[in-house]
């Protein structure tokens, strides 16, 4: 009678490091916080830039008299963007009442006579889907620490 053996090397290593992965699947709060600060360049570039995804800005009548720049005149609304993050999502937002009219656009001031346009500072389009590029980098982040551990 023949006998075949196979010995099989680094199993016990292949099933540790799936064990190590489904780990960190479940603790995801380090990648979420890099997420979130890529969220957050993404906004901060939208001012620099005044615009840039989905599209640049109207210049503001104000920016325009002042020769400064739209939604920049001290900063407050920019300064106000922060990063949250836990271990099932990452997100930026702000907490001045006056955001939403700046990134949606709409009716403003008295007996609502003007009318702003939409300046989207934050970084998703009308339908709510995010910045290619920040997308892309957000899902690098993600697969990377599942995978290695590692956060990019």
């Amino acid at each position: 009678m023949v006998h075949v053996q196979i010995n099989i090397t680094g199993v016990g290593q292949a099933v540790g490091n799936i064990q190590a992965a489904g780990d960190r699947a479940r603790h995801m709060r380090p990648a979420f916080e890099v997420i979130a600060q890529h969220l957050r360049n993404g906004v901060i570039r939208n001012f620099r830039h005044e615009g840039w995804w989905p599209s640049r800005w109207q210049k503001s009548a104000a920016a325009t008299k002042r020769g400064g720049r739209t939604l920049t005149d001290n900063g407050i609304l920019k300064d106000s963007i922060h990063p949250t993050s836990t271990d099932t999502y990452a997100m930026v937002g702000t907490d001045l009442v006056y955001a939403a009219i700046h990134q949606f656009g709409g009716r403003c001031g008295r007996n609502h006579a003007t009318l702003l346009p939409a300046r989207p500072f934050l970084p998703v389009d009308a339908e709510g889907n995010l910045e290619p590029g920040i997308l892309r980098r957000a899902q690098r982040t993600a697969a990377t620490w599942i995978a290695e551990g590692r956060l990019v």
